[in-house]
């Protein structure tokens, strides 16, 4: 019912920006709007050197820490599943107060959290509909070796540098600048997907629609991360493996973290 009366309230973006430009929509809600809506454009495929590292990274990745054909399967089909648990339920207070009971990282959590605070307390409420995901594609990956979200944001007070090797990011520590083997990596890996949806502001109160936005092809970019531990002797990346009862964690959507990057506050090193 929704995506009907969407389609005769905005078809397009811009209709929706003038709706809701005449509302008092909070900034955070009209930013986690914006999000959801997706990308004004579908991402750019990967360039040559892109692939050959993809294809590397997940060789190694495939052959020790996940079974063979795991990211062009299983993985974009949970991609899929956590993109329309997202949207199902995302888009309340209580769901993101708990950080998605797990499914999202700290910061996306804090992210949609403050978002659906500030409608809360504005009467006004976000539903995103998804009525089905059409398509999903393995974007890059990126193993940042020497570091674990759990065990902390690496910050200059204990880690020194960063450094990129065949795709991978080092983080050193101390003056010597060592990878400690027994620190584990942090795994980033994007999916682009294309969903049909309807994103609609509504009333909370009542429920009535104040303004809407359905797509037929929405682009959207999850970032989802993983932790790797590791297994015996050897720092290779042979000896990672998969952290399967932390599991995976939704933490980016389009870009409204600039990627949450685990080793963006380290500068690079000389």
């Amino acid at each position: 019912a929704w995506a009907h009366e969407t389609r005769d309230l905005a078809t397009g973006r811009g209709a929706m920006r003038a709706a809701t430009s005449k509302l008092s929509v909070p900034a955070a809600g009209g930013r986690l709007m914006g999000l959801i809506r997706g990308l004004d454009k579908a991402p750019s495929s990967l360039g040559l050197m892109q692939r050959a590292q993809q294809e590397l990274t997940l060789f190694a990745l495939e052959s020790k820490a996940f079974s063979p054909g795991y990211f062009r399967g299983e993985f974009l089909s949970g991609a899929r599943g956590a993109l329309g648990h997202l949207a199902e339920s995302g888009m309340s207070v209580a769901s993101t107060a708990n950080a998605e009971e797990g499914l999202l990282e700290q910061n996306l959590g804090v992210l949609f959290g403050d978002a659906t605070a500030s409608l809360d307390e504005a009467g006004l409420e976000l539903r995103w509909q998804l009525e089905e995901v059409t398509d999903a594609v393995l974007g890059p990956l990126d193993l940042t070796y020497g570091v674990r979200r759990s065990q902390g944001v690496p910050e200059k007070e204990w880690a020194s540098a960063r450094a990129s090797y065949l795709g991978h990011t080092l983080i050193f520590r101390g003056e010597q600048r060592r990878v400690l083997a027994n620190d584990g990596a942090t795994l980033g890996a994007d999916v682009h997907l294309v969903a049909k949806q309807t994103v609609l502001l509504c009333q909370k109160a009542d429920g009535s629609v104040l303004a809407g936005h359905f797509e037929q092809e929405a682009h959207h970019t999850l970032r989802l991360e993983a932790e790797l531990v590791h297994e015996g002797a050897g720092r290779g990346v042979q000896q990672l493996r998969f952290d399967a009862e932390r599991g995976w964690l939704i933490s980016d959507l389009n870009l409204g973290l600039d990627g949450n990057w685990i080793a963006s506050k380290l500068p690079e090193a000389n």
